[in-house]
């Protein structure tokens, strides 16, 4: 199995290899003098958590003892790069993954489901349905009693990410989470891209991007990051305390990884559980394969970043120049976003810390 794989990504830095140096004798992936400096990061603000968060694992949180007992988890936020992060902890690191890969495989017993994407246990946790079945099946379970399938690490989509965190853990087997962020403009214009091409979203579908950055009102999806996050109601008014929220779930309770920093993000996943990239001698896939999702900033064949990298309606792609009018109009409907998001960036960077 895959639980106790120990390493870091196989394209290192020097810099990245003085690090892991530093790291834990025990392969955690943790510097030893972590703590002291994430207590630095910033001041507690005093506000509520959401109660579903309960047995989710504060990221200071760092004794080996304790990451342990812990399931990664890895929330999927919108065009967030959680599709390739999937594959690549697949196929590059052989972990056993619950997500929506295996599917029921029409058994109410637990099976790992070898694909050609990696191993996938067969439920499905990105819906509701799923979630509960998961359960059922007891997928938190110790190996000796649901059947011998121990999950390394389980996904999420971005709208149950609550739902999971309720449902399946619990004070003796907590989540530790990620996630991956995408800048709110240039995601905003992905999702736009993508529902403008689908003729199901009324309202939307023919519409230019002009046209839509001028619309009156709130919309579901502007400020989504915000909204979901503080467990903003329909009928609310979107205020700052719903941005302090969410601040503080990111800040308590995520390892965070951005997009544009791909290959670092990947690395702290990495080295956080220890998790090794396996043998591809005897894989249909590559090395490179694994360097191209790891680090989008090369000339790679792997597009992670497009949410359909075969549309033959590319050319088709409307875009938005920033400084632009229209860039200008979006960045006003989604300012909460905006600001949530330079605070994701600062955490980024003070979460480096635990990297050494």
């Amino acid at each position: 199995n895959t639980t106790a794989k120990r390493g870091f990504l196989g394209v290192l830095s020097v810099k990245k290899r003085e690090h892991a140096r530093n790291i834990d004798a025990s392969g955690s992936g943790i510097v030893q003098d972590f703590v002291p400096q994430q207590e630095q990061m910033l001041p507690s603000s005093g506000i509520t958590l959401p109660a579903q968060l309960d047995n989710v694992a504060d990221v200071k949180d760092t004794a080996v003892s304790v990451l342990g007992s812990e399931i990664p988890f890895l929330w999927h936020v919108p065009f967030g790069g959680g599709a390739a992060a999937m594959l690549y902890m697949g196929i590059c690191l052989g972990l056993t993954q619950a997500s929506n890969k295996g599917t029921n495989q029409g058994r109410e017993f637990l099976v790992a489901v070898e694909t050609n994407i990696g191993r996938y246990i067969n439920v499905d946790t990105f819906t509701m349905e799923g979630i509960h079945r998961a359960k059922r099946l007891g997928l938190m379970s110790p190996p000796n009693t649901n059947g011998g399938v121990a999950v390394d690490i389980i996904h999420t989509g971005s709208d149950v990410l609550y739902d999971v965190t309720d449902a399946l853990f619990t004070p003796s087997h907590r989540g530790r989470m990620m996630a991956l962020f995408r800048e709110p403009i240039e995601s905003l214009v992905l999702w736009f891209n993508f529902v403008n091409s689908h003729e199901e979203f009324k309202g939307i579908s023919g519409l230019s991007i002009e046209d839509y950055a001028k619309s009156d009102g709130d919309r579901r999806e502007f400020n989504w990051l915000t909204k979901y996050l503080s467990q903003y109601q329909d009928d609310d008014d979107l205020s700052m305390h719903h941005l302090n929220v969410a601040k503080e779930v990111i800040r308590e309770k995520f390892l965070v990884g951005l997009v544009d920093q791909m290959e670092v993000s990947m690395w702290r996943f990495q080295a956080t559980f220890g998790w090794q990239q396996q043998d591809l001698s005897r894989s249909a896939h590559t090395q490179a394969e694994c360097d191209d999702w790891a680090n989008p900033n090369t000339n790679s064949s792997t597009d992670w970043a497009n949410p359909n990298p075969n549309s033959s309606t590319d050319g088709l792609q409307q875009k938005v120049i920033e400084g632009s009018e229209t860039y200008e109009l979006l960045k006003e409907k989604i300012s909460f976003d905006i600001h949530l998001y330079d605070f994701i960036v600062e955490i980024f960077d003070l979460q480096g810390n635990m990297f050494g």
